[in-house]
């Protein structure tokens, strides 16, 4: 019976472990697109215009593609 009781808390210790790391990693990932967002907005308009554009043709293409 003891053998049980420490699995089961052996069990819900790597659980919260586990649950510890996958929010770091989001953590992490949301700081990520934080930091991506701050980026375009700060970044010059004519960087904007050609991504923007750049977006456009691939979606254009994409949709011939699949039409």
């Amino acid at each position: 019976m003891a053998k049980c009781r420490m699995l089961l808390q052996e069990n819900e210790d790597l659980g919260r472990s586990m649950s510890s790391g996958r929010i770091a990693k989001l953590e992490g990932d949301i700081a990520l697109q934080k930091r991506l967002i701050d980026e375009m907005k700060n970044s010059e308009k004519g960087h904007f215009c050609v991504f923007c554009i750049s977006l456009i043709i691939y979606l254009t293409f994409c949709r011939m593609g699949n039409g």
